[in-house]
Formats: structure tokens, sequence, C-alpha cells
């Protein structure tokens, strides 16, 4: 699914519809379109259009475990890190918000080490 399921261990549709996860999915989402508008101010998506693609995908997905969910459950490194984890070292960098990212990342660090 993206940013939104990693960490609550749930399939990707029922996630997006979740309260917690309609909430985390906005966030996430809104931070990500400020830091997509400060770097590429004529083309970036906004919010809207981000969550917009995220339910798309989750729901062409709907049984899917997200390959972050499969990596926490076998022990693996998961991708946070190269994902969500540049969202806040570049966000940090250019001065956006990015708490709901960074809370993303610690999260899904904090799943992962058991």
């Amino acid at each position: 699914m993206g940013p939104g399921g990693r960490g609550l261990q749930v399939t990707s549709l029922p996630f997006v519809y979740r309260p917690e996860g309609h909430a985390i999915a906005d966030a996430v989402c809104a931070e990500i379109g400020e830091l997509a508008a400060v770097l590429s101010p004529s083309g970036a998506p906004s919010a809207a259009e981000l969550r917009a693609f995220i339910t798309d995908c989750a729901a062409a997905n709907t049984q899917n475990w997200s390959s972050m969910q499969q990596d926490v459950s076998a022990g693996r490194r998961t991708e946070i890190d190269e994902l969500n984890g540049w969202v806040v070292a570049r966000a940090t960098v250019l001065g956006t918000r990015c708490a709901e990212n960074t809370a993303l990342v610690a999260r899904v660090r904090a799943a992962a080490a058991g």
C-alpha cells in the first residue's frame, strides 16, 4: 500500500478505511504534497491527488500485504528510510512539515525492531 499500512499489520484496503489509517494517510500525503510543491512547483501532485493514488492502489491490492509488512514479519530490513525517511530528510532541509512522516518512520522502525 505504501506508507500508510506499514507497521500496523493490516492488508491494504481495510487500512485506508480505518479511522487511524485514514488520518495517517491524509497527514502523510499533506506533508509529501507540501514537499513536492517546494521541489517541483509547477508539476507537483497535490495532497488530494496523492491520497487518491494511495486509495486506488489499496483498492487494486485488497488482499495483499505490503512488502514492508512482509519484511517486518520476516525480520528483514525495510525500505522505510529510503521512502519516508527520505521525505523527512528533504523536508527538514527545505523547512516543510514532516512530523507525520517522522512518526511513521519511527513506528516502522519500532515494529521492525520487534
